[in-house]
């Protein structure tokens, strides 16, 4: 059960990778890098690393 989270967790940030990926790809070629999003990221990941984690503990 635990397992499955997890591997939910980091597939989902495997596909959210790749979009914000692309996402800032586009945003480069237009020269507007959104300077939001590296605040967004790494909150979320955390988030949902820490939810992972306490049903460990």
């Amino acid at each position: 059960m635990l397992d499955d989270q997890i591997q939910l967790c980091s597939v989902i940030f495997f596909v959210f990778d790749y979009i914000l990926f692309l996402f800032i790809g586009i945003l480069f070629s237009f020269g507007l890098i959104n300077k939001y999003l590296f605040f967004f990221y790494p909150i979320v990941e955390l988030e949902c690393k820490t939810q992972s984690f306490q049903h460990v503990i």
